[in-house]
């Protein structure tokens, strides 16, 4: 795989978006705030906001 971006799956549940926020040392309640709470995300969405 060229990317991070080609090993996630389209679309992620917030519990795998929120595993990746907090791997990521960043804060629960700022990607809540930008993006919202939903039961899924766009994968590029997620990643973007993680900047990728």
């Amino acid at each position: 795989m060229d990317t991070y971006q080609e090993s996630w799956p389209p679309v992620v549940t917030r519990a795998e978006a929120l595993a990746e926020v907090k791997k990521h040392g960043s804060s629960v309640d700022e990607f809540d705030d930008d993006l919202g709470v939903h039961e899924q995300y766009k994968s590029a969405d997620v990643l973007a906001w993680l900047g990728y």
